[in-house]
Parts: structure tokens; sequence; C-alpha cells
């Protein structure tokens, strides 16, 4: 009998052992939020923009969903990221609905990018659920790192450009462009604690401490996330190709919408190698590059116009693995939810019921054990293997 019984408990062991040691559980998260920009486009591109798989002005994007690079040795990303649908007549545009829906699942005010108020209604009170409250009331971190935040008269909930800022270290100008709308967070009353924005500058120094948050989401200025083109002209230091703001006079290569993409590429090739080699990705940390909507769909096109999302993590499939499983911000934030157990009780039911990332990452990333319940039951199972083995020889002497 007592041989049966520790024969159990010890497979019981055994199996969480196994499983709990097949993958370990993604860490922080450090989400990376660029803009404006068509991944790939089925068709033609009605926009007018250079979708960015395959564009010369994107030679570090390209290399990390190019099987065999070492760039993407770590990488998976979506081949099916598309925008929300608002009704049936429109896709959430611009861009400030779609951060503030990526953090929250509310819809914003379609068609405003205006800063923060009440006046504009754009300002949520305390009770409405997101990701900074949530994460905060669970003991958890989260930092906001803005570009630009730290110029003289620059605060977070406003928006300010100039061209007599400092030199701007991913594009060598003095050229500065920080927008509220970039910066989800602001738009909720109960997320305005100082503590929780930092300047981008202040990223390097938290990652080579380790004292960056669980999550950190990293808004580039308008010139470094591709919304914006440079005055004048800027030559990229990775190919040594010269862009320029105006087409005129220059093949639409090297101008225009190009030079807002190279700048954005140029821009990741320099912050993503920072965050790999500090020790919060190296214990399985989670980079989530990803653009907020794309150019020229409409809810009947929705599905020819791909959103950038790539995730680079330990748990990641790796070597550029990618699927066409549909995903867009729910399923972001639905996935940041359930890595941390968040409660989930004020959400919408559309972020509720999304899938998650994990077809793109490896088993157990989210979650390494199977769900309590799932455990419950294996645990009863085995009860019963034992009562039997109990239970049998008695009945046997009773007879």
């Amino acid at each position: 009998m007592l041989r049966k019984i520790i024969l159990t408990t010890t497979s019981v062991l055994a199996l969480s052992s196994v499983a709990q040691a097949d993958t370990t559980k993604i860490g922080d998260v450090f989400v990376i939020a660029m803009e404006n920009q068509n991944s790939a486009v089925a068709g033609v591109n009605t926009s007018g923009l250079n979708p960015i798989y395959s564009n010369p002005a994107a030679t570090y994007i390209n290399s990390l969903i190019t099987p065999g690079n070492p760039n993407a040795a770590d990488v998976s990303y979506s081949s099916n990221y598309t925008n929300i649908i608002y009704n049936s007549t429109n896709d959430l545009h611009p861009s400030e609905p779609n951060y503030i829906y990526q953090i929250s699942g509310q819809f914003g005010v379609l068609g405003s990018d205006a800063v923060p108020s009440t006046a504009n209604g754009n300002l949520y009170g305390t009770g409405v659920a997101n990701l900074g409250q949530s994460l905060t009331s669970a003991g958890l971190t989260w930092k906001s790192y803005q570009e630009d935040i730290q110029i003289p008269g620059v605060n977070v909930s406003g928006n300010f450009s100039g061209t007599n800022g400092p030199v701007n270290p991913y594009n060598g100008t003095t050229q500065y462009n920080y927008a509220a709308k970039h910066n989800p967070f602001v738009f909720f009353q109960g997320d305005s604690s100082p503590s929780n924005y930092a300047p981008l500058t202040q990223l390097s120094t938290d990652l080579a401490n380790n004292t960056v948050a669980n999550f950190n989401w990293i808004t580039p200025d308008q010139y470094n996330d591709m919304h914006t083109a440079l005055n004048g002209s800027w030559t990229d230091p990775a190919t040594g190709v010269t862009y320029f703001q105006s087409c005129t006079g220059h093949a639409a290569a090297v101008c225009g919408n190009q030079m807002n993409i190279a700048q954005g590429d140029y821009f990741l090739s320099q912050i993503v190698p920072t965050i790999e080699a500090s020790q919060a990705f190296q214990d399985n940390g989670l980079i989530v590059i990803w653009t907020d909507e794309n150019e020229g769909d409409t809810p009947g096109t929705n599905s020819d116009y791909t959103n950038m999302e790539i995730l680079i993590s330990k748990d990641a499939k790796g070597n550029a693995y990618t699927n066409f499983v549909p995903m867009n911000h729910s399923t972001d934030l639905e996935t940041y939810l359930q890595l941390w157990g968040l409660d989930q009780a004020g959400y919408p039911t559309a972020i509720q019921t999304s899938d998650t990332f994990a077809s793109l990452l490896k088993p157990g990333a989210i979650t390494p054990v199977p769900e309590p319940g799932v455990w419950t039951m294996m645990l009863l199972g085995f009860a019963g293997v034992v009562g039997l083995g109990y239970c049998r020889p008695r009945l046997a002497a009773m007879t």
C-alpha cells in the first residue's frame, strides 16, 4: 500500500517538474510602439505607402523576419495582424484610439488625436480598467519610456516639437517631436503617478542596472517611430543611403515615406540589441515591435493590410517563425492580462474572449503549467487510483 502511494506521488511530482521545466514563463515585457505603416499589402496599396517587408529602406526589420539570419534566431511574427474594426464603415483610426484600445479595450474618440482632457472626452476616470491600473493593483510595476520628454518645457500630456533640442542619439539631429497621442497611459487618470514615466534616455541605465519594470512601454518620437520625415535630408548610418523629406527631384525609393521607414528601421536596429543584451531580456524577456495602425484599409479590405507585430524572446518559436492566426490589438492586451493573471472583470468582452500570442510562442510561455483546475482533476484521478489500491484488500478481507 505505501509503495503505491509513493509511486503515485512520485508520478505527480515528476509530471509537474516536466511541465514546469519544458518552458520558462515570459518575464519582463518591452513594447516598442511604431507608427502608420503597412507591414504587407495584398493587391493594390491604395494609400500609396510602401510596405515594410521586402523594403530596402527597412534592412534591419527584414533581417528579423528572414529565416537563417542571426537576428531572426529568437523571432516569431504575425502574418495576419490587422486593424480593429470600429463599425461597418470605419476601422479604428487615427493613432490615438488605437493606443487607448491597446491598453484598455476602449475605443477612444474615433477620428481624434487630441491631448487628454475631460473637454475632449478622452480622459478616463480611475474606475476604467486599463493595463497600468491592473498591474499596479496586482503589485506589479510598469513604466512608460517616452522619447524627448526630458527636454525642458515638454510634459507627458501635451504635444511638443522643435529643432533646437539636444542631439538625438538615433538620428543625429536636434529635431524633436513628442506627441501625447502615442503615450496611452496619460489618457487614464489612475495612471498619473510621475514615477511611471521616464525619458527614453533612462532606459539604457535601467537595463544596465536591471531595474526595468515588469511591463515597459517604449515610444520613440515621431521622427523615430516612422510617423514623420525629418526636415531636409538624412543619411542612414547603417546603409549610407541619403533620404529626402521632399520627393521633388528625387527618386521615390529615397524620399517621402521611404525616409520615415528608414528612420524607424535605424532606431530599431539600435534599441532592440540594447534590450537583447540586458539581463531582463536574457531572463525570458519579451520584446514586442508593434505598429498602431496601417494605412489605406477599410472594414471591407481590412484583411489585405497587415500591421507589423514582431515578437523577440527566448520563448518565441524562433527563426522567423510566422503563421496566419488572426490577431489584432485585443490579442496583445489579452496576452498581457493572462501572462500576469490579472483580473479581467472590468475589460470589454472583446478582450476577455480574444486569443493570445500563444501560437507564436513555445508551449508554456504564457501559462507554464496546466491551469489549477486541470491539476486538481489530475490529483483527484491519482487519488482515485490510490483509493482503489487501498480499498480492494479491505473488501477482500471482509468477504
